[in-house]
């Protein structure tokens, strides 16, 4: 039974499938300082691709994401496809914005904002940089299951750009 499961780090997940794109993701570890949340790491590539890796072998990462495993598995949009090895998550940093709203129509605003930035168990500092458009800092939300597929599908980029 799906109520009874139990998640464990390592475990990896099909989160969906078309006849050419395969979406995966391992549950890396849990984040109890910043989001108390499940971190998971994401792969987007050809259903062709992913066959050629072995479970001990797992490529980069395209994304990594807080969000509640459990969730995902209880509302049926991830499958359980295996166990790995898992990723080096201890370099991936995140950030939020640290204050209450964001033009990002407006380039100065944009330069000028104030972030909170982190490593997975680590303390937030709050830097004032340009992050906005710095996709090697992954977004610091915990995101519901249902939000982490969309991101998976059109970069979480789409984020800001559809306005949710």
């Amino acid at each position: 039974r799906v109520a009874d499961c139990m998640v464990k780090v390592g475990e990896v997940y099909s989160t969906s499938q078309n006849s050419d794109q395969l979406y995966v993701l391992q549950f890396v570890t849990r984040d109890t300082t910043q989001l108390n949340s499940d971190v998971v790491a994401i792969w987007k590539m050809s259903t062709e691709t992913w066959q050629s890796y072995s479970y001990d072998t797992l490529p980069e990462p395209d994304l990594f994401l807080h969000t509640t495993v459990l969730a995902g598995i209880r509302q049926s949009l991830w499958h359980k496809i295996g166990t790995a090895e898992i990723v080096d998550f201890h370099k991936v940093k995140f950030k939020s914005d640290a204050q209450d709203s964001l033009d990002i129509d407006d380039p100065d605003e944009r330069e000028s904002r104030i972030w909170h930035v982190w490593k997975i168990g680590k303390k937030w500092k709050t830097i004032k940089k340009a992050l906005f458009d710095d996709e090697s800092i992954y977004p610091g939300a915990a995101f519901p299951p249902e939000m982490v597929d969309y991101i998976v599908k059109h970069g979480h980029r789409a984020l800001f750009d559809s306005g949710l």
